[in-house]
């Protein structure tokens, strides 16, 4: 499908935010998180990659205020929903109230889509995906059989419930060289450097092991050897994707048979490039593939498609975030410094596609 250019996003981002900040005064924007030292975990395996440090949530809450809007925080659900049934959002004196949400309390599928489904009741507009995007964006298995049956460019992956039951009764050939993966988190939590693996005939006794761990069924993905990107995209009537952003890891560009573990991303050890620099061939085909993903999958707001790209320049979608970080750490805060826009108009932008949804053209600020 045509897409448009890249110049064509940066100005469409110019006119989001410029359109946000005009109206600042009358926007008030509620973040609901989770931080990292607040979450009592009651699993046997660590989510905290996917919540806030007090820092991270000062850059969000920071970036909101600098573009000149009123920004509040909520830590938890249970806290944003006691305030708007308490006629918080009904009596807040600000005309366009939105969510930006990041909280995922308990555990299971579909946890994150508590807030997205309790706006929606409300009528209050978020700046994130809806309860739909967010339940089925966590499911790796579903967005990958979703993907595959469309055309976009997946690897082969096999689900496995445990004590030697796969799907359909479907393993991966002995001699494959794979990836074990949780199939409804997100962050890398649950993959680790035994993660990687090769098909074998002791592979159930292994899986069943991260199986009990992570309390719940596990993806097996045939491992990409070579790179990894992940690409911006953002959606109003239309699809913009961004140019993609390389991921390094130990300063290698080509990060081969390394990955970004549960460990790596809890100590930020990886970077960003701008893969426009090394791999100038491969940006329309990565924006493309990202685009088919976020129309098929109908994400909105800001998505990001994670891909990993084969010695021979062949490009897989390993995975999609409806709710991508945002923090000076992440490769969106990475591209829009790359565009020469800062933390503030990122949000702004944000703040801006929200406006120009259907669900938020006609909100005035709770039930």
């Amino acid at each position: 499908m045509p897409i448009p250019t890249l110049p064509e996003a940066r100005r469409e981002l110019e006119v989001l935010a410029a359109g946000a900040i005009q109206i600042a005064d009358e926007i008030a924007v509620m973040a609901v998180a989770n931080l990292k030292d607040d979450v009592p975990f009651s699993t046997s395996f660590d989510r905290k990659t996917e919540y806030f440090t007090e820092d991270e949530l000062e850059q969000i809450v920071s970036g909101f205020r600098t573009a000149g809007f009123y920004c509040d925080v909520f830590i938890g659900e249970g806290e944003f929903i006691d305030w708007v049934l308490g006629g918080g959002a009904r009596r807040f004196p600000r005309r366009k109230l939105l969510v930006y949400n990041t909280a995922q309390s308990g555990i299971g599928a579909g946890r994150k889509s508590l807030i997205p489904a309790f706006c929606m009741l409300q009528g209050i507009p978020t700046l994130n995906a809806d309860p739909y995007g967010a339940s089925l964006a966590r499911h790796k298995f579903h967005v990958n059989a979703i993907l595959r049956s469309t055309g976009v460019p997946v690897p082969p992956t096999w689900w496995y419930f445990g004590k030697g039951l796969w799907l359909n009764e479907e393993r991966p050939p002995i001699g494959t060289h794979v990836l074990a993966k949780s199939t409804y988190e997100s962050a890398s939590i649950g993959i680790s450097s035994g993660s990687s693996m090769l098909s074998d005939h002791d592979l159930e006794e292994r899986l069943d092991a991260t199986r009990a761990g992570l309390q719940q069924p596990v993806v097996v993905q045939t491992f990409v050897t070579g790179r990894e990107a992940e690409t911006p995209v953002f959606r109003v009537d239309n699809l913009f994707p961004l140019a993609p952003v390389g991921i390094s890891i130990d300063k290698q560009h080509d990060v081969g048979d390394t990955f970004l573990s549960f460990e790596r991303v809890c100590e930020d050890d990886y970077d960003f490039y701008a893969l426009e620099e090394d791999l100038p061939e491969l940006v329309e085909p990565l924006r493309q593939i990202a685009a088919s993903t976020v129309q098929t999958l109908q994400l909105r707001g800001f998505c990001r498609v994670d891909s990993r790209i084969d010695t021979e320049r062949r490009i897989f979608v390993t995975d999609v975030s409806t709710t991508p970080h945002l923090v000076a750490h992440s490769s969106y805060a990475f591209r829009f410094r790359y565009l020469g826009f800062d933390q503030g108009t990122m949000l702004a932008a944000l703040v801006g596609l929200a406006l120009q949804s259907s669900n938020s053209l006609s909100r005035t600020g709770g039930p």
